[in-house]
């Protein structure tokens, strides 16, 4: 647990040596795996859902700057033409 071995990716070497050990057999064709039974069912992971509705706006960051909305009719800001009661600017 406490030993250090120096890895070189790029030549496949390492100091533990295990690299330069015979090769890996490959592995048998489906029909030659073990069959091995367990008694222990596995079952799919149930969904986590949250006991709320979930949120429709996303949260903003402090930093974030708020839009200003300029009216199309005066061209002030801070409300729409829909709403507004200047009288239109003649430019």
């Amino acid at each position: 647990m406490e030993k250090r071995w120096e890895v070189d990716i790029d030549e496949r070497k390492c100091t533990c040596r295990r690299w330069q050990a015979k090769e890996v057999a490959p592995m048998p064709t489906k029909d030659q795996w073990m069959h091995i039974d367990t008694e222990e069912k596995r079952h799919p992971a149930t969904i986590k859902r949250s006991p709320r509705r979930p949120r429709n706006n996303r949260i903003k960051p402090n930093d974030e700057t708020k839009r200003k909305q300029q009216c199309q009719r005066c061209h002030q800001y801070g409300h729409h033409q829909q709403t507004c009661k200047n009288a239109e600017s003649q430019d």
